[in-house]
């Protein structure tokens, strides 16, 4: 029946959602922000990390394409720090934040921490 179907995607959709934490945060620049993050976001890294530098040519982070098994979408999160071999593993991203750009489809997401997961037996 109709109300069936639209019970069980309630139900999927909620279980998609994760519970955020409020937190601080500096930006590139140096301000102090306050905002949600995810305590913790597991995921597949997606090939190799790609380098990113800022506007001196300074090491700034690590880009990783992921995949996300719980909401079944791919997107690029930003860390500090490279993981060597990350391709194809199970990482845990640690407060990761995002949002919206301008004039472009997708948002940016950043992590202050990124790890492998221990494989579990």
């Amino acid at each position: 029946s109709r109300e069936r179907r639209s019970a069980e995607l309630q139900k999927s959709t909620r279980s998609r959602k994760r519970k955020t934490e409020r937190k601080k945060f500096t930006s590139k620049k140096g301000s102090e922000y306050e905002t949600d993050c995810l305590p913790r976001l597991d995921a597949v890294v997606i090939g190799e990390p790609i380098e990113k530098k800022d506007v001196e040519g300074k090491v700034a982070g690590y880009s990783y394409e992921v995949y996300d098994s719980k909401t079944d979408t791919s997107f690029h999160i930003t860390a500090p720090t490279l993981l060597e071999g990350a391709s194809f593993k199970q990482v845990a991203f640690l407060e990761v934040r995002g949002g919206a750009l301008q004039q472009k489809p997708e948002g940016w997401f950043s992590a202050s921490r990124v790890a492998f997961l221990k494989p579990q037996n």
